[in-house]
This record gives C-alpha cells, sequence and structure tokens, in this order.
C-alpha cells in the first residue's frame, strides 16, 4: 500500500489541505491528494477511484466550499461505498448539505473551527494509530527498509524494566517504532496492561531525536511523571513509565 490516507477537499481550501497531508507526513502517514500523485498523462477520474480503493481513511478537509463541491461529495460516497474510514475535519460551521450528511452524519467529527488545526492533526494521529496499527507498521517497515537516505547522527535505544524484573535494552535504529503487546508491534514488550500498539517512537531529523506518541491505548504513558497526551519529542535519559513498565531513553 503505497498512502494510508486518501485527503478529499476542495481547491479553496487547498492551503489547508497541504498543511494537514503536510503534518500527517511528518509523522510518517502517508497521504494521496490531487492532483500532487497525478502522474502526467493519467486518467484524472480513475486516478482518484483507485486511490480511494487503496486507502484505509479518508479526510475530508470541511468548509463550505468543500460541502457545495460535486468533487468531494463523490470522493466521499466513494469512501463510503468501499467502507472506508471518514474522518471529517471541520475547518468552518457550515451545515451539513442533506446529500454529504448522508455519508457523514455518523463520522466521529474533528472542530478545527474550535481549537487549532495542530491539536485536531494530532487527535487525527491519535485515532489512526489506534484504528490501523497493523497497517501503520507494516507501510512504514516497507518505507524504513527502503529508506537509505534518512541517517540517525547519534544512537538511541530504549532500557526496558518490567516490574518483575525482567529487563532488556533495545537499539532504535528505524524512522517509526510501534512499541506494543504481541507479534504485530516493531518492539514487543509482555506487559499484560499494555495493548497491542501502546504506543509509537517516530523520528524527528529536525530535532535528532524520537518523538513519542500517544495511540489512544487504554494504559496511560507518563513521560517524567507527567502524562503524554499526544506528542512529545524525547530527551536522553527521558523516562517513560506505563503499566508495570519502566522506560529509559538513552541518546548516545
Amino acid at each position: 500500500m503505497s498512502h494510508l490516507v486518501f485527503v478529499s477537499y476542495s481547491s479553496h481550501d487547498s492551503e489547508i489541505a497541504s498543511e494537514v497531508c503536510k503534518v500527517l507526513e511528518q509523522h510518517q502517514v502517508k497521504c494521496w491528494m490531487a492532483p500532487r500523485d497525478i502522474l502526467p498523462g493519467t486518467n484524472y477520474s480513475a486516478a482518484i477511484i483507485d486511490a480511494i480503493n487503496n486507502c484505509v481513511a479518508l479526510v475530508l478537509v470541511y468548509s463550505e466550499h468543500s460541502n457545495r463541491s460535486t468533487h468531494v461529495r463523490t470522493e466521499v460516497e466513494r469512501a463510503f461505498s468501499k467502507e472506508k474510514h471518514i474522518m471529517p475535519l471541520r475547518f468552518q460551521a457550515a451545515p451539513l448539505s442533506k446529500e454529504m450528511e448522508y455519508f457523514i452524519s455518523s463520522a466521529q467529527w474533528l472542530d478545527a473551527s474550535m481549537s487549532t488545526l495542530d491539536v485536531d492533526i494530532q487527535k487525527m494521529l491519535v485515532a489512526l494509530n489506534r484504528l490501523f496499527p497493523d497497517q501503520l507498521a507494516a507501510a512504514n517497515h516497507d518505507e524504513n527498509r527502503d529508506n537509505t537516505d534518512t541517517k540517525h547522527e547519534s544512537i538511541q535505544s530504549l532500557h526496558f524494566h518490567h516490574q518483575d524484573g525482567s529487563e532488556v535494552d533495545i537499539v532504535l535504529d528505524e524512522n517509526r517504532i510501534v512499541v506494543g503487546r504481541g507479534a504485530s508491534a516493531g518492539i514487543s514488550w509482555d506487559d499484560k496492561s499494555w495493548s497491542r500498539s501502546q504506543f509509537t517512537l517516530n523520528w524527528d531529523a529536525n530535532h535528532d531525536t524520537y518523538a513519542i506518541m500517544d495511540t489512544g491505548a487504554s494504559t496511560p504513558i507518563w513521560v517524567n511523571r507527567t502524562i503524554l497526551r499526544g506528542r512529545t519529542l524525547l530527551r536522553s535519559s527521558d523516562i517513560i513509565e506505563c503499566g508495570d513498565t519502566t522506560i529509559r531513553y538513552i541518546k548516545f
């Protein structure tokens, strides 16, 4: 799968849609959006249909413009018929048309008209990690395998310590790592209170460190005794606590 998310938007909202796509891809969530991802000479409509068929979720950049757009409504209708997860991201308090209401009235809304874009994209990332941990892990495994240009200037590792006395050190060498309980996790740790996807680590090349991100798991995560909500950059010797496990982030 070349992308996970299809971004549906009106051309009037292209700057906002591009920003949403940029932030998601900074967190290793590959997006597809027109016209950026349509190859020259490709049939426009066919490319959009293929992209929706191959995504796991459609993010709708909702505004009065997209509400009136025939093209956006067609994209949402296609995603609905293919049982794709639809995530509306509202930027204006525009009332839903009857046609649009039919497809997204039951969806969980993210309302950037009442908060900030960063906050709602963080919520979206948490939801995607919770709903599609296996797809995200598989997509980023392929990206990490193929991406030979991204180099870590320093060495990072995690030191796991369980209350039962078990310990292990794990060197981090991929750009996105799912940490959880079970075989599907990139780093699997046997803490019975953990979920399959307990949290993720995303490499931030600008800061030469990993960012830890909550995936909405039921067991809370604490970083330096502060509960993790969304995403935060890790510093050397930071302490991560979760369930019966204490983890130290080491960078050298």
